[in-house]
Order: structure tokens, then C-alpha cells, then sequence
């Protein structure tokens, strides 16, 4: 933690330190040329605060993403997570008389080295014959290892008639992001594919009960 306090002769911030310490791990210095121990035995009064996990910064509720103006097939409660290294999973919705997609959000989380080594993953909107309309590419930190709801930010874009939404996390051994699904059953077809075509069924669960966590705003 290095802390600039730009002092002048007429006015600055005096930072406090201590004599205290068992063991001194000061310096001071800067980046261009470099850091070196402090003059004397002392140690700057810094602190900071750590977690082991990174909280989402927002946290959305499924009610606050149902009703008017949003499709879903899901239940709202997650039975399961899955991931795919090639392909995603394919959300089908029904068009109801909607011109514009406004948003996407998907429940989901992240594992592995995740934070470090900043890993994207793709959403699409594609059309009935699963054609590609437009796309977004993501960084994984939407999500955390907290299972949690995160707003995609997509842009505004026309809808066509019945249309899908493709998530492809692009997992990798090194790190991995997993997107929720429930088996309530009775949405429009869920499905395991990437653009212009479907694949055999992964998950461990019957495809016609399977509801992947995605969600769109539409209006």
C-alpha cells in the first residue's frame, strides 16, 4: 500500500507512524525510483481491510427481475450449476409483441484463479434459426464465488420473433464460471449449443425439466 500525501511547505497531510512494532516493514519511495527501508525504527500507521472472497457489489433479487416487462423460465432458486469449456447454454423466449431487448442477467458464479487473470466469457442474442443478432463479451468479475444475480449490461438491441440468449463461459481449468439452472420444467426449450447450432444434452438432468438462470428485460 504506498500513500502520496503531496505535502508543500505551506500545507499537506502528516501521516501517522508507530515505534511499536516487533518487526518494521516500512519504506518509503515511489514506483519510478524505487522503494527503500524508512530512517529509523518505525512503522507508517496503515491499515487494511482483506476477505478471503469477493462479495458481489450488488446484489439483485429474482422478484426485482420478474413481471412486467421481463421473460424468464426459471423458478428463481438455483438447483445446480454447470459450465462448459466449448458451447453455452441456450435460453429460449417466447415473443410476446416485445421490439427491443433491453438487458440480460444471469445467476451464477466464478471459481479458480478468476480475479488475477481477468477471464471474459460471451452473450448473445440470435434469432429463432439460432443466427447471431448481436453479442457482448464480459469479464468474469460480474460474478463472484457467491452464487448471485449479475446484470450482463447489454445493449439496446431490436428483437426479432421468438429469439434465444446464448451464455458461453469459456471455462477453463484455471478458472471457471457456472451458470445456475433449476428443474421446474414447463419454459420455453432450454438447450446446450453455441450459434447456429444445437448439441446433445450435458447436464445430469432431463432436458424438457431443465430451466438454465437467464433472464431478459424487454420492451
Amino acid at each position: 500500500m504506498v500513500v502520496y500525501p503531496y505535502a508543500r511547505e505551506d500545507f499537506g497531510v502528516e501521516l501517522g507512524y508507530t515505534e511499536k512494532s516487533r518487526t518494521f516493514h516500512s519504506y518509503q519511495g515511489n514506483p519510478s525510483s524505487g522503494f527503500k527501508p524508512v530512517e529509523g525504527k518505525f512503522d507508517w500507521m496503515i491499515r487494511m481491510t482483506v476477505r478471503n472472497k469477493l462479495e458481489p457489489l450488488v446484489f439483485i433479487d429474482a422478484d426485482e427481475i420478474s413481471g412486467i416487462n421481463y421473460l424468464h423460465n426459471d423458478d428463481g432458486t438455483a438447483d445446480g450449476f454447470y459450465t462448459f469449456q466449448r458451447g453455452g447454454a441456450i435460453a429460449g423466449f417466447k415473443n410476446q409483441g416485445y421490439k427491443t431487448l433491453q438487458d440480460v442477467f444471469i445467476y451464477g458464479k466464478v471459481e479458480g484463479d478468476w480475479f488475477a487473470g481477468k477471464p471474459t466469457f460471451r452473450v448473445f442474442l440470435l434469432d429463432h434459426d439460432l443466427r447471431v443478432i448481436t453479442s457482448v463479451q464480459r469479464e468474469y468479475s460480474v460474478l463472484t464465488e457467491i452464487p448471485h444475480w449479475a446484470n450482463v449490461d447489454f445493449p439496446d438491441v431490436g428483437l426479432p420473433g421468438d429469439f434465444y440468449i446464448l451464455v458461453e463461459p469459456v471455462s477453463r481449468p484455471e478458472a471457471s464460471l457456472y451458470l445456475g439452472f433449476d428443474t421446474s420444467g414447463g419454459g420455453y426449450p432450454n438447450h446446450y449449443g453455441t450459434v447456429g447450432a444445437f448439441w446433445d444434452w450435458p447436464l445430469p438432468v432431463l432436458q424438457e425439466k431443465a430451466n438454465w438462470m437467464i433472464r431478459v428485460k424487454v420492451r
